[in-house]
């Protein structure tokens, strides 16, 4: 891992530069979840677009948006914290029984500045919460009271990460050194991003073997098997979204997988034409290059979404024809 060693790693530097990257791709995420997942919605609809705000929704075939942006946040928790061991009881993240692991950002922090260090931690919670506020499913409560409070909070835990975290390690590199951090450096590998990528490559191998069932043998049943390991499988991805820099990002590994929105009248074209090459793109990633992009939104979990879902139901073999 680049991280651990990243000390032989002209990417990464130190393990402070570590740490700095870590709490950059916290605040990527919760600022993506509160201008972009929930603003982008919102701003549409207000400005007099149901319809184009209804299709930014994220995940709102499956209905499953906002599971898929507490997730977002529980990535941001496992990176702070050290740990994927993050408990929530009927819609509510549950801080009293969640793990903090020794050799991590908040206690690092939390050993030199408590009040930062616990700040964060209930912003984090305060954002997740909020989130499962919004009345389900989130598509019918764009402009509701509880998305706006969702968006503001993710809009302050965002501004807390980048505003007083961020400088915290930055500014602070006596104190933040590498024997402080090196520990929490490897603990956010072993304990938290090896194990999560592990369980999305588990848990797409058995997305696989449902569609693959689905596909032989096209019955209600199998429909609803496919569907429920969609949602199995969506959440290590989902837990993820906080680490997605380094090779990730520079392989286009999150637009191949998760691109949004969809160009639905491109999937029904290659369903009708067969053509499967419309799938596929090669060469180095570039987000800029319109092929590349046009392949990507054509694919991976929200195609298959939109195949397996309908009205956050599975779809059923009559409805599918």
């Amino acid at each position: 891992s680049i991280f651990i060693n990243h000390n032989n790693s002209a990417y990464f530097g130190t393990a402070n530069n570590c740490v700095q990257q870590i709490i950059e791709g916290c605040w990527d995420i919760a600022n993506e979840v509160g201008d972009a997942k929930i603003g982008d919605p919102y701003d549409l609809y207000v400005a007099g677009k149901s319809q184009d705000a209804l299709y930014a929704v994220e995940s709102w075939f499956s209905w499953h948006s906002r599971e898929d942006y507490s997730n977002n946040i529980i990535s941001i928790y496992s990176a702070i914290c050290g740990t994927r061991d993050v408990r929530v009881n009927n819609d509510v993240m549950d801080l009293t029984n969640s793990v903090i692991a020794a050799n991590s950002i908040y206690n690092v922090v939390k050993g030199n500045n408590s009040e930062l260090a616990d700040d964060v931690r209930k912003a984090i919670k305060k954002a997740h919460d909020a989130i499962l506020a919004i009345p389900a499913p989130f598509r019918n409560h764009i402009s509701s009271a509880e998305a706006l409070a969702a968006q503001q909070a993710c809009a302050d835990l965002a501004d807390l990460l980048n505003n007083r975290l961020l400088p915290e390690i930055t500014q602070k590199k006596d104190t933040y050194n590498d024997a402080a951090l090196d520990g929490v450096v490897s603990t956010y590998v072993n304990d938290v991003v090896l194990p999560t990528y592990l369980d999305l490559k588990n848990e797409v191998a058995v997305l696989l073997e449902k569609v693959s069932t689905l596909q032989k043998n096209p019955t209600d049943a199998n429909f609803k098997a496919a569907a429920a390991q969609w949602i199995v499988a969506r959440r290590p991805w989902e837990t993820s979204e906080a680490f997605l820099f380094g090779p990730v990002a520079d392989k286009g590994l999150d637009p191949n997988m998760d691109s949004w929105p969809l160009d639905q009248n491109g999937i029904v074209q290659v369903l009708n034409s067969q053509n499967w090459d419309d799938l596929e793109w090669s060469g180095n990633f570039d987000e800029e290059d319109e092929a590349i992009g046009a392949a990507q939104s054509v694919r991976g979990y929200h195609t298959l979404e939109y195949l397996l879902f309908k009205d956050g139901q599975p779809r059923t073999v009559d409805g599918a024809k």
